[in-house]
């Protein structure tokens, strides 16, 4: 999910009931330099919440933090589709990041796993620990690796 608000308890809710039917939800963290969890959806709990990082393993500087975080992928300079003339475009944001991390998803439940915890889990524990700079206070220094999945 690419969008967000302040914190909403119904929004929040409504994300993690779809999670307890089995929905795999992806949000963006969003891009205050603030508290993840102070925003909706990126703060529900079962959400899958991707911060952004940079050319560099920073994490973007745009990028919301924290404990709601559950890793960070590319968010900088991402070449993306475009209603524009060339039909591309550069684009930065958490709503960058949020594909990444959607598509090693979609990779997950290719090999069978539905479950949208264990593809959390599994999410994390195939990310690349201790490579990013100033990923936040609360957040976890993780970095979406792919390579094993496909």
């Amino acid at each position: 999910m690419s969008l967000g608000s302040a914190a909403n308890p119904t929004i929040d809710n409504a994300v993690n009931a779809a999670v307890d039917t089995g929905v795999i939800v992806v949000a963006a963290a969003g891009n205050d330099n603030a508290d993840a969890c102070s925003s909706s959806p990126a703060g529900a709990t079962g959400a899958i919440t991707a911060g952004a990082s940079d050319e560099n393993d920073n994490r973007a500087a745009f990028s919301n933090f924290g404990t709601c975080v559950d890793l960070f992928a590319p968010g900088v300079n991402i070449v993306s589709t475009a209603n524009a003339v060339s039909g591309v475009n550069i684009y930065s944001g958490t709503s960058m990041a949020c594909p990444h991390v959607a598509g090693a998803v979609a990779a997950i439940a290719s090999r069978g796993i539905l479950n949208p915890e264990q593809i959390r889990q599994i999410l994390i524990q195939e990310s690349t620990p201790n490579v990013l700079s100033n990923v936040g206070v609360g957040s976890p220094n993780l970095l979406l690796f792919t390579n094993p999945i496909v």
